[in-house]
């Protein structure tokens, strides 16, 4: 005997900034200076093999705990969050984390397969020997992976609050775990944390992250990823049109399947969450367009078809709404990195002011001219009075801007209470689109108000520009 229990196992999709645990016992635990020994493998679509190697002393009931979120971390990599947001191509409709036009790259590890190979070490005859964690001597040979099936995690860059993290660690079952509302079985949600109903200019960027698969356990077959996302636009009295079906395949940005038409696809780690760009700068919308839909759908069939099958995700609408007419407080569109591991937009709309200060050394400077025949100009001419006295170099400005909204439900102060928190902010200010300025939020206010037993909210956010501007030495 070796591995005789495995008490604990991660789900299959788990958020990796948060602890992902196994435990597990030996009943070799009384041989004289045992330790487990415990291979940490990873796969991404650049790397797969073993990381690390742990070896742990069993606790006091003998038992081996491992956490490998801190290990993880390090191996994920979310670049070019901007990438889907921008461009014409038809590359640029799906992305991937960490690629840009969303096709010709591999590089990318927005998620990432860990599992543990496992045995023991322990001394016979005075030397210290490992065995393969099923009795025989060798390198460590047990695997242990999620707890379904035979597939190994899937970690993806998620950071979900208690006791959301220590009820979807104890969970048993895939239907039970923090993931399953995301998994596009046929009502899944996208990695949002703003509903289902959300507003939108023209103009303005928006993209929904997803798992991109319908069927949690089954990668491999031939419907196991998502088809693509239909759109549909909608005017006032709720008549279509028009409808536009973005396939989710290579040439588009996602994958992994390669076209259209496709009949049977393996899953893929690389292509395992997505973006989609659905905001009305990549898609204008159709005169008189009061509103449009967003739908996941999934193959429905083995037979060779690009017709769009079953959906298998809730319905989103996206409410067309007309800029400000004043031009005191142009809109600002604050994009974030949400705890789901997706992105989220609003737009604040009630109060933009903006604010500079600047930091700077001085010198003092003789006014006497040294270089010339005479110590001072004979005539006032030139630039003699610049010279002399306190002189300012390595001024730097820093901007600074108080973005305010209009009243708010309480589902929508939730979503926005995660900006403070969020790693990574960023804003659209007025009609400029294609220039994004990263934020550091500072301080957060909230106002409330109660209109018909409703409680209003309204957000006010204090955030300052992170790329400080430099200015000339003269």
């Amino acid at each position: 005997m070796a591995i005789t229990n495995v008490w604990t196992r991660p789900q299959l999709w788990m958020p990796a900034y948060n602890p992902i645990v196994w435990s597990f016992l030996s009943d070799k635990i009384t041989e004289p200076n045992f330790s487990y020994v415990v291979e940490v493998w990873i796969a991404t679509p650049s790397f797969s093999g073993r990381i690390t190697t742990l070896y742990q002393r069993p606790s006091a009931s003998g038992n081996c705990m491992v956490d490998v979120s801190a290990i993880v971390q390090s191996y994920l990599s979310l670049s070019n969050f901007y990438g889907t947001e921008i461009g014409t191509s038809s590359g640029n409709l799906y992305a991937k984390y960490g690629n840009q036009l969303g096709s010709g790259s591999t590089l990318w590890n927005a998620c990432l397969e860990v599992y543990l190979v496992v045995g023991e070490q322990y001394n016979v005859s005075g030397v210290p020997v490992i065995f393969d964690g099923s009795g025989g001597q060798g390198t460590p040979g047990y695997t242990i992976v999620s707890n379904y099936s035979s597939s190994p995690v899937r970690a993806f860059p998620g950071a979900i609050p208690n006791p959301s993290s220590v009820s979807n660690i104890m969970s048993t079952s895939v239907a039970n775990s923090f993931a399953s509302p995301y998994i596009m079985d046929g009502n899944g949600l996208f990695l949002t944390r703003l509903g289902t109903t959300q507003s939108i200019m023209p103009g303005q960027h928006t993209t929904l992250s997803f798992l991109n698969q319908w069927d949690s356990g089954s990668p491999g077959t031939w419907a196991s990823t998502v088809q693509g996302i239909q759109m549909i636009s909608y005017n006032a009295a709720g008549g279509s049109l028009g409808t536009q079906f973005l396939y989710n395949n290579t040439v588009n940005g996602g994958g992994p399947q390669t076209n259209d038409a496709y009949t049977s696809t393996s899953f893929g780690i690389g292509t395992s969450i997505l973006r989609v760009n659905v905001g009305t700068s990549r898609f204008t919308q159709p005169a008189g367009t009061a509103y449009y839909t967003v739908q996941a759908f999934r193959k429905s069939s083995a037979t060779s078809s690009n017709t769009p099958g079953t959906a298998c995700s809730a319905l989103y609408r996206f409410n067309l709404v007309s800029p400000p007419c004043s031009d005191l407080y142009p809109t600002v569109r604050v994009a974030w990195f949400n705890d789901l591991g997706g992105m989220d937009y609003y737009n604040f709309t009630m109060l933009y002011e903006k604010s500079t200060t600047s930091e700077g050394e001085t010198y003092n400077q003789s006014q006497i001219n040294w270089d010339g025949a005479y110590p001072f100009s004979q005539t006032i001419t030139g630039d003699w009075w610049l010279k002399g006295g306190k002189k300012s170099f390595n001024k730097i400005v820093t901007t600074r801007m108080v973005l305010q909204t209009d009243w708010l439900t309480q589902a929508e102060v939730d979503a926005l209470g995660q900006i403070p928190e969020s790693p990574l902010v960023w804003a659209y200010i007025g009609q400029n689109t294609n220039e994004p300025v990263s934020l550091i939020v500072t301080n957060t206010e909230y106002t409330y108000s109660n209109v018909a037993q409703q409680k209003l909210v309204q957000v006010t956010l204090e955030a300052e520009w992170d790329k400080i501007q430099p200015k000339q030495n003269m």
